[in-house]
């Protein structure tokens, strides 16, 4: 009797110890989809803004007025861009990316006949609408790895957690040093036309 009573203790932690293992599983699970999920759509609206690049340099090149160095320098943000794989590489990359395309539209935009070029009005409201998503979508995205970071922080999943093979995920932020990064360049008399 002693043996049997023990048998079933036994067994009801172990179904305890399944049932919180399971339930502990899935919200990781949930989280991490989540996470997974609000990358894709981020570096989505990311590679369009990259490609927003051509547009907005053949209009930089009609109407700006400080040569092709901004350009090379979005450019080679570009290339770094497509080239990341790692949230912070890519926020890197994208807060680069976006102080150029910001500089060369400031300059489009203060040329006086820029408003009435035919392609004007498209460019800049395809790149203020893509600034805006990634905006939104960096948010939501940064949002999902704290509650992804939290879940796993809390004690039962780190108990779990080597065994579920789950680690933290990485916020899409850039650092402070690379949005105030953007080209230092020397205005360059405009050739005549």
């Amino acid at each position: 009797m002693k043996y049997v009573l023990f048998l079933l203790l036994f067994i009801a932690a172990m179904l305890a110890v399944f049932f919180s293992f399971s339930a502990t599983y899935m919200a990781c699970a949930d989280a991490e989809t989540r996470v997974r999920h609000a990358r894709v759509q981020l570096v989505q609206e990311v590679m369009n803004l990259a490609q927003l690049l051509p547009s907005v340099a053949a209009l930089y090149y009609r109407f700006g007025t400080n040569g092709p160095y901004i350009v090379t320098y979005a450019e080679q943000a570009r290339t770094q861009l497509e080239q990341q794989h790692s949230p912070l590489g890519m926020a890197r990359a994208h807060a680069a990316l976006q102080s150029a395309l910001q500089s060369m539209a400031a300059e489009i935009s203060a040329h006086p006949r820029a408003r009435s070029h035919l392609k004007y009005r498209d460019v800049m409201t395809a790149l203020n609408d893509t600034t805006q998503r990634i905006a939104y979508l960096q948010l939501q995205y940064n949002s999902a790895v704290a509650d992804f970071n939290q879940l796993l922080a809390s004690p039962q999943p780190a108990f779990w957690r080597s065994m579920m093979g789950m680690t933290n995920a990485e916020p899409f932020l850039a650092p402070t040093s690379a949005t105030s990064a953007s080209p230092t360049h020397q205005r360059q008399p405009r050739a005549a036309r």
